[in-house]
This record gives C-alpha cells, sequence and structure tokens, in this order.
C-alpha cells in the first residue's frame, strides 16, 4: 500500500530523475512549441514541488499529492509545466475523491452497527432489564407414576370387552 510518506519520496525522486535528464528532455522537445525548454522547464516545475514536500511530512496519498499538485501550479515553468500541474492536480483531486467514499462507507457501516446494537436493546429500553430465571429457581416436571389399579378391576374389564367383541352376546 501506498502510504503518503512513499509517495511523497517517489516525487522527490521523479523531481530528481527529471533535473538529471533535463537536457535529454530538451533534446525531445517538439510539443506544444519546439523551443527546446521542455525538460528545463519540468524540471523548474518538480523542484518548486520537491522544496515544498522536503518540509512536510504528508501522511496520507491525497494529502502528498495535494501539496504537490498546488506546489506545481504555483512553480509552473512554460506549458510543460503547466500541462504537468494540472495531471497532479487532477490525480489529487480523485485520490481526495477515493479517500472521501471510503470515509462516508465506514460512517455509513458504522452507523448501521449503531442502530443494530440499538435494535437490540430496543426491548430493554421499554420494558428495562430482564433477568433471567436461575436454574434453581425453575421447578422441574415429573409426572406422577400412575395409580396402581386393583387386579379384580382389571379382570372385570377383560371380561366385558371379550363379551363385547364374541359373537354370542347375553343381554340378561
Amino acid at each position: 500500500m501506498i502510504t503518503g510518506q512513499t509517495l511523497r519520496d517517489a516525487i522527490l525522486s521523479g523531481a530528481n530523475n527529471i533535473a538529471n535528464q533535463r537536457t535529454r528532455v530538451d533534446e525531445l522537445n517538439v510539443f506544444p512549441v519546439p523551443d527546446g525548454d521542455t525538460g528545463t522547464n519540468m524540471s523548474l516545475t518538480m523542484h518548486a514541488a520537491a522544496q515544498e514536500l522536503q518540509k512536510r511530512s504528508p501522511a496520507t496519498v491525497d494529502l502528498a499529492s495535494s501539496i504537490t499538485a498546488s506546489a506545481l501550479l504555483r512553480g509552473a515553468r512554460g506549458n510543460s509545466g503547466v500541462i504537468l500541474s494540472l495531471l497532479f492536480r487532477g490525480i489529487s483531486k480523485e485520490l481526495k475523491a477515493q479517500r472521501e467514499r471510503r470515509e462516508a462507507a465506514e460512517q455509513a457501516r458504522k452507523e448501521a452497527e449503531a442502530a443494530a446494537e440499538r435494535e437490540r436493546h430496543l426491548f430493554a429500553h421499554y420494558v428495562g432489564p430482564v433477568t433471567p430465571l436461575s436454574t434453581q429457581q425453575r421447578v422441574q416436571f415429573q409426572p406422577e407414576p400412575p395409580t396402581p389399579r386393583p387386579l379384580q378391576l382389571e379382570l372385570d374389564e377383560q371380561r366385558v370387552l371379550l363379551e363385547a367383541m364374541s359373537d354370542e352376546f347375553d343381554v340378561s
């Protein structure tokens, strides 16, 4: 992951490299005006950004790009310097927008968690705290064993059942 410090160091390195290659870029110069100073102008423009970044230690990528874009615009030399500053301005704006989207998503996540937490405690809010019964206070249900039936009662029931099922039913 790129940090503000990493981007700062990369821009300082880029400023150093364009300064070292200034004359080669001047020789390539054909656009927008073939005047042979593109390398010089880009080097001076990047030098302005490097000076500003050396004074600070940006904590975030969007802060490092914002400092760079602002310094490039103020220190722009020639058309190439202005174009370079506009390029960094676009990068800076997009990085800021990405940070704002991340922060908004994080805020929405926190709000959703808070709402869910409030909902979990809604009953307690309206009813008050509810303390569960302790296990010692609970009554254990144990069905009572059936009352023993006298043997004669069972024998009488069997005899009536057998008579009801038989073909020869005596009503007398």
